[in-house]
């Protein structure tokens, strides 16, 4: 429980199989990105690393599972790269399958960038533009008290009314990282997320 009054929890979808090893599938390389395809080779180039888009950890009907399993009152869903937002979107309708009036928040890098791209998907109900450490909570507290007014005053969010979108005035961006209580590193597994030692 957090010191706000919410129960959270964190599907961390690196969540490794029977033998210990995380799943990695390849994904269609994505057609927005196929002026790069012609970069991606394993000893030549800066991206050697990435030399395919993957798909790492569970399932997505393993994801539908825990999201059965877990019932969420809200779900938030964290979208850093624009390659990947397909992704995003199919967990988001994963969510609405189980019960559509999830209200469903997304952050990161990617709606940062494009907030109205991320909007035209029907399934996300809300986003949230910048750092979103106080945004978020400011959001979660008014849909607890089940007061949607004012959402335009939180820094950072977007949210529909009447069928159009509306975009809050500011981008949330913290300037003391200080006065931030430290993460809550417990909620995942750490060892996830090693590489090469």
């Amino acid at each position: 429980m957090s010191r706000e009054g919410f129960s959270i929890e964190i599907l961390d979808s690196l969540e490794p199989d029977s033998k210990g090893e995380i799943k990695k599938t390849a994904l269609d390389f994505p057609h927005e990105f196929e002026y790069l395809k012609r970069y991606y080779h394993p000893n030549k180039s800066p991206f050697k690393l990435f030399t395919n888009f993957y798909h790492f950890g569970l399932g997505f009907e393993e994801i539908y599972k825990k999201i059965e399993l877990t019932h969420p009152d809200i779900v938030g869903i964290s979208s850093n790269f624009t390659a990947y937002f397909k992704e995003v979107r199919v967990v988001a309708s994963l969510v609405k399958r189980f019960n559509k009036d999830i209200p469903i928040i997304v952050g990161g890098h990617h709606p940062t960038a494009m907030p109205l791209f991320t909007m035209n998907d029907k399934n996300i109900d809300f986003i949230i533009r910048g750092e979103g450490e106080y945004s978020f909570l400011k959001l979660l507290e008014k849909i607890r008290q089940g007061n949607l007014k004012d959402l335009k005053k939180i820094d950072g969010v977007c949210f529909r009314k009447n069928g159009k979108v509306v975009l809050s005035d500011r981008i949330a961006i913290i300037k003391e990282l200080d006065t931030l209580p430290f993460p809550g590193r417990e909620f995942l597994n750490w060892k996830n997320y090693k590489f090469k030692g």
